[in-house]
């Protein structure tokens, strides 16, 4: 588990998210389900006693992982009011869940590019066998391993609009399976996502508005870089982000409509946060590109990425 849980006063339960297995894309090491991983795992705060569990990606080959954030909210199906959680995970699907018993309500397709599986009326998902991880791929899975939103940040909700706001990427790759023994220290893959089309345009994003009473995409707000930063919804009616070509972004809650963009100097990669001060709300939100573990083996330490961290003032 890499992100934070949630705990519901109303049922008295807490939820916590989980991550793949390893090794990542070699599950001939590992077969079965591998039960737990990848899951919405719900847990009684008192005794730590596990009283249901949710498996969005049995055998997971792809990095998909579990742990993007979840909301705690209320859902309208059939006529009737159900307390439900609801999640963009990574392997591309919007998920509604109850959140008191972890029955299976829905699971929509929220990236616009998605072939690796379709749900079953279970919520188990139906793998189409040439997404599987082989020595030598030539089937373009989607999502890549970036997955269709990442938990590293997280998304907003607008409970009065019914509105989730999902900062999407969209991104497809190639997954390679390797030989691989577990050495204590060492990673343990299993292989790689290749990249192969890095024509412009090939890989892109949004930040998409889904209604959690049904599922359905309501706005997007399109990118031609993939979304990378978190999303903030304010009770205003509007929603803060930000993009990888550097720009503070404020979007119309209700439609998506670009109220006001500022110009950072780095690209947006954090998570906007509010809060008041002096009488007024303020918006904080970073900037500068995040530098990956690779970089320190080639000696980019030192590389200036762009940090600053802005605040706005938003008017009465």
């Amino acid at each position: 588990a890499w992100t934070s849980g949630a705990y519901d006063v109303e049922t008295d339960i807490l939820y916590w998210t989980t991550g793949n297995p390893a090794p990542d894309w070699n599950g001939d090491l590992r077969a079965g389900d591998n039960l737990y991983s990848n899951s919405l795992l719900a847990v009684d705060p008192d005794t730590g006693e596990r009283l249901w569990h949710f498996q969005f990606t049995p055998h997971d080959v792809w990095d998909y992982d579990g742990n993007t954030h979840i909301f705690l909210t209320d859902v309208e199906r059939d006529g009737e009011t159900v307390k439900a959680i609801v999640q963009a995970n990574r392997n591309g699907y919007f998920y509604t869940l109850d959140r008191a018993t972890g029955e299976f309500i829905s699971a929509t397709q929220y990236v616009e590019q998605l072939n690796w599986a379709t749900i079953d009326d279970t919520g188990r998902p139906l793998v189409d066998p040439r997404a599987n991880p082989v020595e030598d791929p030539d089937f373009r899975v989607c999502p890549g391993n970036l997955g269709g939103m990442n938990g590293a940040w997280t998304g907003a909700l607008n409970p009065d609009l019914g509105l989730a706001y999902i900062p999407t990427i969209e991104s497809c790759q190639y997954f390679q399976k390797g030989i691989v023994a577990f050495v204590k220290g060492q990673p343990f893959m299993g292989g790689l996502p290749i990249t192969v089309d890095v024509t412009a345009g090939a890989d892109y994003g949004h930040l998409s508005a889904i209604d959690i009473h049904t599922g359905e995409v309501r706005w997007r707000y399109r990118d031609p870089e993939p979304m990378m930063a978190g999303a903030l919804s304010t009770a205003g009616g509007v929603v803060f982000t930000g993009n990888r070509d550097g720009f503070a972004l404020a979007l119309d809650a209700a439609t998506g409509e670009v109220l006001w963009k500022f110009r950072m100097g780095g690209g947006v990669r954090s998570q906007p946060v509010a809060y008041r001060a002096g009488g007024k709300t303020h918006v904080a939100i970073g900037s500068g590109n995040d530098l990956n573990i690779a970089g320190f083996a080639a000696g980019t330490v030192a590389v200036p990425e762009g940090g600053h961290l802005f605040v706005f003032a938003l008017p009465d």
